[in-house]
């Protein structure tokens, strides 16, 4: 201390500013190096939800981009419960940077054959013509004396605009019109809504007038969020540690750096400031949100010599369950009897064994998202679930339904997040056609059987005795004819008398119509019966046709018939010649039936006085003019 008094008052001076710029940069240095890190969360996006979207930005201690951050280092915390991230990628929306230059005096000082200016100007130029990266930036050039390039996205052009722009200085300028023009520039709306902008500001020390409007611009940068980084010139070692503290601030609230450059120091590439900020990355998580109302998103980074947290995004969310409905849903179901290959009764089954049913699922909260499940309840109890797509159809089987029935139907759907929603009830008629048993099965089933067997046994003795009793008169006969062929012309001749010939009754065949109108021009006839197998009046319907069809529907069938059991097109009647009919079954579901035997597509021909069943609606075939009955004749013996 001592020889520094004794040394010259003007190096003195030079020693004791080195000295506390030395311990200002000291103190910069030092708070950057105590720095914990950043994570920068923005653009929080529930477009997909519950898929969630974002960008995020993470720093290490010494403000530098984290390039490789790994999905496994990145934790969600929504709400404080942890939720594992689903992506992680990393992507280059690209970088706005404006070059602002504030041409004053200062930057036309000599340093041997070049100026200030030409210095810097050079370092930006060798910048400029370093390969363009893939990002898609664009570049703009602001002066003291107005904006000289605008958002060029075009490298070669910028260059170019660099390298012409004329030096210009004015005698007294030394204010911050270049760092303002850049900064209202930096108000136009971005070409990419991820863009990040950048300001380099080359800069002489100021006024004090102008320092003092610094904080104002510092915050309408930190308010765009803009990363603002000067090079300060003070080659005559000028600046202050006031200065210097006004500069140092502005830069640390906007997340950028600073430069004092004296003339002596190589400057360095700007892509050094710029290259981290053409990076970010795009992450996303499926939340487990299953409430309306106001949440909370922290972002935490975790890695070896790293632990960082985001600020706390909130967020709010509107959610409401799926609601299902029911698309056209059935109100009747008619099940029928079907029998198997082998034409046993007892191997009968009722068909169809189930039934689709469709709906359609909403949501009300315009938030798409995966079904979890959908249930299907009859009368209050689960009868079926689908677990997998398709979700807007479930069948409903119909196994336990052994009688005709009605039965409420609700369906139940659940998604991804756990909620659930019913749909109304709908009622659905379920129709159980009785079974009709085959004659055989009438005749082998039960007592019946027991029956047929003891007249088969008294038919046995009955034939037996008869056989005996005529066995006897057997011979007796042969002997007499044995006593006439030894005389014949004097044995008498029996005269034997005619027995009375029976006629069976004419009322058994008598057509329902009177044969009056058995002249009609119809060769035929079809009389509806009531359930209990009697005529109804005025229901004959005449066989004018070729082919007459049958069903419920006036498209398909010319004779339309009005009941629950009759299909669309359910039975044909064709007249196959003169006085000859067909009839066949249409594939209808209760089938047609002609002396109760089911009949298939191939047909059976009628016989006067068939009885057919269409469905459960009963008719009785007559021709217009009936085949008289053949009288039996008593043989002589």
């Amino acid at each position: 201390m001592v020889k520094l008094v004794n040394l010259p008052r003007y190096i003195l001076g030079v020693a004791t500013f080195i000295f506390v710029l030395i311990l200002i940069m000291g103190d910069i240095s030092q708070a950057a190096a105590q720095s914990a890190g950043k994570v920068i969360v923005s653009s929080l996006s529930f477009e997909a939800f519950p898929k969630v979207t974002f960008l995020l930005e993470a720093y290490n201690d010494q403000g530098v981009f984290i390039s490789d951050l790994r999905t496994e280092e990145v934790q969600v915390l929504e709400d404080g419960y942890a939720v594992a991230l689903d992506e992680l990628t990393r992507i280059q929306p690209g970088l706005q940077v404006t070059i602002a230059i504030n041409n004053a005096p200062a930057l036309n000082t000599r340093l041997g054959d070049f100026t200030l200016f030409d210095y810097i100007q050079q370092t930006l130029i060798a910048w400029a013509q370093m390969p363009a990266s893939n990002s898609p930036d664009d570049f703009s050039l602001s002066a003291n004396s107005g904006l000289v390039v605008v958002h060029e996205k075009d490298r070669a052009k910028w260059l170019q605009a660099l390298v012409s722009y004329p030096a210009e200085f004015s005698a007294t300028d030394t204010s911050l019109v270049s760092l303002t023009q850049a900064l209202d520039l930096a108000t136009d709306p971005l070409p990419s809504p991820n863009m990040k902008r950048a300001i380099l500001y080359v800069t002489p020390l100021v006024s004090v007038e102008s320092l003092s409007a610094l904080p104002n611009l510092a915050d309408r940068a930190e308010e765009l969020g803009i990363r603002v980084f000067i090079w300060v010139v003070d080659t005559n070692g000028r600046a202050t540690p006031e200065s210097l503290q006004a500069y140092g601030e502005f830069v640390q609230r906007t997340g950028g750096e600073m430069l004092v450059f004296t003339g002596s120091e190589a400057l360095p590439n700007p892509d050094i400031y710029f290259e981290p900020l053409r990076y970010v990355y795009k992450a996303s998580y499926t939340s487990s949100v299953n409430r309306s109302g106001e949440h909370q998103l922290v972002i935490s980074v975790s890695r070896p010599d790293l632990q960082m947290n985001s600020e706390p995004q909130p967020f709010k969310l509107t959610v409401s369950p799926p609601n299902p409905i029911f698309l056209d849903p059935p109100t009747r179901i008619v099940r029928s009897w079907l029998l198997s290959e082998s034409k046993k009764s007892k191997d009968a089954i009722l068909t169809p064994a189930e039934v689709p049913i469709s709906l359609m699922i909403e949501f009300p909260d315009s938030y798409q998202r995966q079904i979890k499940s959908v249930r299907l309840y009859v009368d209050g109890k689960l009868v079926a679930e689908n677990m997998s797509e398709p979700f807007d159809k479930i069948s409903w089987p119909l196994d336990l339904y052994q009688s005709s029935s009605t039965h409420l139907l609700r369906v139940e759907v659940e998604d991804i997040l756990g909620l659930k929603q019913s749909s109304i009830e709908t009622a659905v008629e379920v129709v159980v056609e009785p079974f009709r048993r085959s004659l055989w099965d009438q005749i082998f089933s039960g007592d019946r059987l027991l029956i047929l067997l003891a007249l088969i046994v008294a038919a046995l003795i009955l034939l037996t005795a008869l056989f005996l009793t005529g066995r006897w008169t057997f011979i007796a006969q042969i002997k007499r004819r044995s006593r006439l062929k030894k005389d014949p012309l004097t044995q008498p001749v029996a005269v034997q008398k005619d027995t009375p010939r029976t006629r069976l009754s004419a009322a058994a065949h008598t057509p329902t119509v009177p044969r009056s109108l058995s002249g009609l021009s119809a060769p035929a006839r079809l009389v509806r019966l009531s359930d209990s197998g009697h005529p109804i009046p005025s229901s004959v319907i005449p066989l004018n046709y070729k082919v007459c069809t049958f069903g419920s529907d006036p498209q398909q069938a010319t004779i339309v018939l009005d009941s629950p059991s009759v299909d669309a097109l359910h039975t044909r009647l064709t007249q196959v010649s003169e006085g000859v009919f067909v009839v066949a079954d249409a594939n209808s579901v209760a089938g047609t039936w002609v002396n109760y035997t089911p009949i298939s597509d191939s047909g059976v021909v009628l016989q006067h006085g068939d009885m057919i069943h269409i469905g459960r609606v009963a008719f009785r075939f007559e021709m217009s003019i009936a085949p008289e009955m053949q009288q039996p004749k008593v043989a002589d013996t």
